[in-house]
């Protein structure tokens, strides 16, 4: 019982931060003022993919509590893809799912364009929220 309670504790902390990332990706300023392309759509959904298979990996090999930031992963390896060259680049895109010509040629730019946008206003608003099975007491 404990185990599985354990295992959705889990769950729930990479959820919430494939949420934040998804909020990182989408935050703009002025989110009236432009419209969102079809390649920031793509990026978002890529990411979010190698978040996912990301996490997939950690709890595989992990049995204990795990927190990490899909959204800075993957700037870093995006960093370091960027810099590698030939087959070493084409292996670090893929994993990043960033396979598409078209939207590797985009990333540096939509990460300028995030980083650009948070810096500008780095307020993070959280909303928190706990859900209790009646037959689990709460410890003040």
């Amino acid at each position: 019982m404990r185990d599985s309670f354990h295992d959705r504790g889990v769950h729930l902390l990479f959820l919430l931060a494939v949420l934040l990332n998804q909020i990182v990706i989408s935050y703009q300023n002025e989110p009236s003022a432009t419209m969102t392309s079809a390649l920031d759509i793509q990026f978002s959904s890529k990411t979010n993919e190698f978040a996912l298979e990301l996490y997939k990996q950690i709890i595989s090999s992990e049995n204990k509590n795990v927190i990490i930031s899909p959204f800075s992963i993957s700037t870093c390896l995006s960093l370091a893809a960027f810099g590698a060259a030939g087959h070493t680049a084409n292996e670090m895109f893929s994993v990043l799912k960033y396979t598409d010509g078209e939207l590797k040629a985009a990333v540096a730019q939509i990460y300028g364009k995030v980083l650009k946008d948070f810096n500008a206003n780095p307020t993070v608003k959280i909303a928190n929220k706990v859900y209790v099975m009646n037959k689990y007491s709460v410890k003040a």
